[in-house]
């Protein structure tokens, strides 16, 4: 896989990924702890045609995990969470509906443990996510400012419960952060793909910004 050097220290290396340059061809992203140090690397390619593949790797360049998403005819994407050794630690699908798509999250049974919903509206879109007795639990507004997005997640009373963003840091990185009700970063050393530290939501923005 060649050799994986860390990025120059900046105050935005933070509880953050670093997705890079949008418009330039990136193999590699980092996710950060709260002291700045890389936590996970992130390998984004194509298997074959039809095969997205994530591979997760560790500081010290092992691989730890990986996503694999593959495609039907229908443009219908089927997701295996994995860990080191390739047992499969839950799954994910994303399925085109007239007016919407759907994320769902599945169990080793491939049972429904939950869904995400996701809408056009007039100038944003929105999601909504369910549990598996499709009960409305939350919801999350997509705005942008500075052709930058912030997604904005409340609760079914409409408190603000976090907010995630991706803008430019000082050095010129795309970053990908979130942040509580009272705007303060929210501490990412505990959090990763593969534990469930993300939340539902957090998954499929963080897909979203991947296009993956």
């Amino acid at each position: 896989m060649g050799s994986m050097v860390p990025l120059h220290n900046e105050e935005d290396f933070k509880n953050c990924i670093n997705l890079h340059d949008p418009e330039g061809i990136v193999k590699m992203r980092e996710q950060y702890d709260s002291h700045g140090n890389i936590m996970y690397y992130y390998k984004l390619f194509y298997e074959t045609l039809t095969i997205l593949k994530l591979e997760i790797y560790n500081p010290d360049n092992r691989e730890i995990g990986s996503i694999v998403r593959t495609q039907d005819c229908c443009s219908n994407f089927y997701y295996s969470i994995n860990d080191e050794n390739k047992n499969v630690l839950y799954y994910m699908t994303y399925k085109v509906n007239c007016c919407s798509i759907v994320y769902s999250f599945l169990d080793l049974n491939k049972n429904l443990e939950g869904f995400i919903e996701i809408r056009n509206k007039c100038s944003y879109i929105i999601l909504e996510e369910f549990d598996k007795y499709n009960t409305k639990i939350g919801e999350c507004n997509h705005k942008c400012y500075d052709n930058f997005p912030i997604y904005t997640v409340s609760d079914i009373n409409g408190g603000i419960v976090y907010k995630c963003k991706r803008f430019i840091g000082e050095k010129g990185n795309n970053l990908f952060k979130i942040f509580d009700s009272y705007d303060n970063e929210v501490n990412f050393d505990n959090k990763s793909l593969l534990n469930r530290g993300f939340t539902k939501m957090q998954i499929v923005i963080f897909f979203m910004q991947l296009n993956f």
